[in-house]
């Protein structure tokens, strides 16, 4: 397993992340809703919680990501210290599909807000899922 090390505040990456952002998890296999860091490693796809929860999502199980859109959103959050609910007017994001236990296919989401990050993050995991796998494929670390 990879260290965990601070990336900024509370919010942890891994310690060989490539690339990581910090977007806003919907709820699923996680099992939290919030803000999260989704990370990518060498191998990797990483979405960690503040709370050192994470899903660690090995390349070789990566079925897709793609940008998506998730309508009709409403969340929790404080706002000038008040808690309040909030519906965003753009909710883009993506959604990564993986083989988990039991060859089970499971999605897990996370927003961006705007469409072209969306696309751009889809895009990288991609890129570096193709990586990965030219890599494995020559043999070269």
């Amino acid at each position: 397993m990879s260290e965990l090390v601070p990336l900024s505040g509370h919010y942890l990456v891994p310690a060989q992340a490539i690339e990581s952002t910090i977007v806003r998890a919907l709820p699923g296999h996680l099992n939290y809703e919030g803000q999260v860091v989704v990370a990518l490693t060498s191998n990797a796809f990483w979405m960690v919680a503040p709370d050192r929860e994470h899903v660690m999502i090995p390349f070789l199980n990566l079925r897709s990501a793609r940008p998506d859109h998730f309508p009709g959103i409403v969340y929790e959050e404080y706002v000038d210290g008040v808690l309040t609910l909030v519906a965003p007017n753009d909710t883009a994001g993506v959604t990564v599909e993986y083989q988990g236990v039991g060859n089970f296919i499971y999605r897990l989401s996370f927003l961006t807000f705007y469409p072209n990050k969306a696309l751009e993050w889809a895009r990288k995991i991609e890129a570096t899922v193709q990586a990965f796998s030219l890599r494995r494929y020559t043999g070269r670390n």
